[in-house]
């Protein structure tokens, strides 16, 4: 067979791209023109030359050979440069290619927009009888076929070309022209009227002549002619897999001294399986414990049974084989690295990649994570939205722990109390991360954002439905021994763990007394001593939410429905009062107006060696009527207390929660750190009375 030119007219605008040169856009690492060449590489011993037909502006423009060399570098890749723009690609190979050409061999125009498997058009071309013209089809649909030139077909009988108008579907079978086009000589290119434009017209006239005009149908491409296309190529790459198939075992019977000799080797059933993978472009690699010394004779065995592959890696021990991969940060959610085992000699008749391909369907429409261990993503499925709670392994095993407990609350939730909580859809751990799926409450909004008299409606409701359901499962308590315990637990380590950490902690833990904003204070492990008297401690024990912020309690205003999110009931049985501090957390302490400010906004001065403290002060005192109605009188029922009692309880253990929560503030910089231990500091103070201001 004679070598193949190979020419890529670029002379062309590229409008749908504004005024990049198209040829060096980017689909992964490789340029357009480096992709549309790729699946002619394999083929190379039969290209003569390429050719690339660009403009002078072009050149000038975007220094075309220069890149040129630069990307096809030992590819014989020849820069023709037109003096201006032409009517259309046919003009483009004419003047460009064709005119400066004395050889009248055969030649392949192609687009740099595609890049499809030419296979075929490569075997056609080799026939000894070839054809004129060979044209790759595509299948295409109603919905795109103003986008293509196309062929209208009888069976497999060619009835008539047509451009870009719009044809009947239902009355005739259609198959669209792919831009990539074999021609057996320049003279059936040469002579065309200088009025065509499109390629598809001189097919139509040599067809019509009576040429021979043979049709390949194209199962594999890519296109990524418009910016659309380009984002739909990006997706569909994204799906498609790299298949590591071991030979013996899985394709051939395996024997203990495996050869090559098609006598030797029995294919086992599911070669068809790795064929139709192949079709929808899944990349496969064999491999294999055999000597690489017998890889031409392998080769051959596997061309002459049709077995697809793109590569063969040989000569690999016997042992285990292990993939690795990385997680994709725009596909965060489906897993790169995928196994699968088969019994020895049963084939691959039971492969299937349904689920893989699946998983990458999920899409990340927004990221709702607030300062917490844990990442919290409203996720797109196939059209259906919810809200995915995940997180790595490599943040430790105490807060994966923590978020499958969260998990159990939910549902132990709504097992209590039908419908108080979102439903839990599913729940998935494995070596590299947890998660679990919950329901998308679209029309939700949390209390913290609702009017004052939305909060008092839900707040009473809610309450009202966990005394009923929840905080009924209650048993009695020594609250003396409780509350020892609890702090010794959750308070005191935090004492001992952040006073080494920074003077500043050090100095709000451990001193006599401290001066915010001109007032002394008690030290907090002084005050937190002065204070424990009988009317903070619970009563009881039952089941609590554990994290009962404004935030978390999610307000239906037109339904009038609640629910709840983000439990932490960190034990089975705790004090309804840790409720009472989270709730006062976000109504006393206007959680919601300070969490997210800058460090300069909160902390003015820190002076360790006076122990004086100047802070933005707005957020230590809170004594409307709306703190009544919100908190006190709502609580008071909930834990049967005198409105006196309800709010020493309510600074206390909102304060605990400043203190407990100190980690995660200092995500945001040490100023909030201090500025949580200051808040503890102040609002426990508030229990021992005013003091005189200095």
């Amino acid at each position: 067979m004679n070598k193949i030119d190979l020419v890529f007219p670029c002379a062309g605008t590229g409008e749908r791209f504004g005024t990049v040169f198209k040829p060096f856009l980017k689909i992964g690492d490789l340029t357009f023109i480096e992709k549309a060449y790729e699946p002619f590489q394999k083929w190379s011993h039969l290209i003569n030359n390429i050719y690339i037909i660009v403009t002078r502006e072009q050149e000038k423009a975007h220094s075309v050979a220069r890149k040129i060399d630069h990307l096809f570098p030992n590819k014989k890749a020849n820069l023709l440069i037109l003096d201006k723009k032409t009517s259309g690609p046919v003009q483009t190979v004419i003047e460009g290619y064709i005119k400066s050409r004395e050889n009248n061999g055969p030649f392949i125009v192609c687009d740099c927009d595609h890049s499809i498997n030419v296979d075929q058009l490569f075997k056609e071309a080799n026939k000894k009888y070839n054809p004129d013209i060979i044209i790759p089809t595509w299948d295409i649909s109603p919905a795109i076929q103003k986008n293509w030139s196309k062929i209208l077909l009888n069976g497999q009988s060619i009835v008539r070309f047509v451009n870009k108008e719009p044809v009947d579907f239902e009355l005739n079978t259609i198959k669209g022209i792919i831009g990539c086009i074999y021609f057996k000589n320049n003279a059936l290119v040469r002579d065309a009227p200088p009025e065509y434009e499109n390629f598809y017209e001189i097919i139509r006239d040599h067809f019509n002549q009576g040429k021979r005009v043979e049709l390949i149908s194209v199962t594999n491409a890519y296109f990524f002619g418009s910016p659309k296309m380009l984002e739909d190529c990006i997706e569909k790459r994204r799906n498609e897999c790299t298949i590591f198939c071991d030979i013996d075992g899985v394709l051939i019977r395996h024997k203990n001294h495996s050869t090559s000799e098609s006598k030797d080797n029995e294919f086992l059933s599911g070669i068809s399986t790795l064929r139709k993978l192949s079709k929808q472009n899944h990349r496969v690699i064999l491999t294999t414990a055999r000597s690489k010394k017998f890889k031409p004779s392998l080769e051959s065995l596997l061309t002459e049974n049709k077995v697809p592959y793109d590569e063969i890696v040989m000569g690999l021990p016997s042992g285990p084989r292990i993939l690795i991969n990385d997680r994709k940060p725009k596909k965060p959610f489906s897993r790169q690295s995928n196994s699968f085992e088969v019994f020895r000699n049963e084939g691959l008749s039971s492969l299937s990649l349904d689920k893989i391909i699946e998983a990458n369907s999920y899409r990340i429409i927004r990221d709702l994570s607030a300062n917490s261990f844990a990442k919290t993503y409203l996720v797109d499925f196939n059209g259906k939205k919810f809200v995915r709670k995940w997180i790595p392994k490599s943040a430790g095993y105490k807060h994966c722990e923590t978020l499958k407990r969260q998990c159990r609350d939910v549902k132990r939730l709504n097992f209590l109390s039908p419908r108080t909580a979102p439903e839990i859809y599913a729940e998935e751990e494995n070596e590299i991360e947890y998660f679990y799926d919950m329901e998308y409450l679209s029309n939700y909004e949390e209390l913290s954002a609702c009017s004052s008299e939305e909060k008092l409606e839900a707040i009473t409701m809610i309450l009202s439905e966990l005394s009923k359901e929840v905080y009924s499962l209650s048993k009695p308590v020594n609250g003396r021994l409780w509350l020892k315990d609890f702090l010794n637990e959750k308070i005191y380590p935090k004492f001992n763990d952040f006073s080494l950490q920074d003077r500043a902690f050090d100095v709000i833990i451990n001193s006599e007394d401290i001066l915010v904003n001109g007032r002394y204070y008690q030290g907090l492990r002084k005050v937190l001593g002065s204070i424990l008297e009988e009317a903070i401690f619970p009563q009881e024990i039952s089941v609590i939410h554990g994290d009962l912020t404004l935030e978390n309690i999610l307000y239906n205003s037109k339904t009038k429905d609640i629910k709840l999110i983000d439990m932490d009931g960190s034990r089975l049985f705790d004090a309804k009062e840790l409720d009472l501090g989270k709730m006062s957390q976000s109504i006393l302490s206007r959680y919601d107006e300070w969490k997210d400010l800058q460090n300069h906004e909160l902390i003015y001065e820190i002076d360790t060696e006076t122990k004086r403290f100047k802070t933005n002060g707005d957020f230590y005192s809170n004594d409307s009527e709306e703190v009544t109605k919100l908190l006190i009188e709502p609580w008071q029922e909930v834990l049967n207390e005198t409105s006196d009692v309800v709010l020493k309880k309510a600074y206390f253990y909102m304060s605990m929660y400043f203190i407990r929560f100190l980690p995660f503030r200092l995500q945001l910089g040490k100023e909030h750190g201090v500025h949580a231990l200051l808040m503890a500091t102040v609002w426990l103070n508030k229990l021992l009375g005013d003091k005189d201001e200095y």
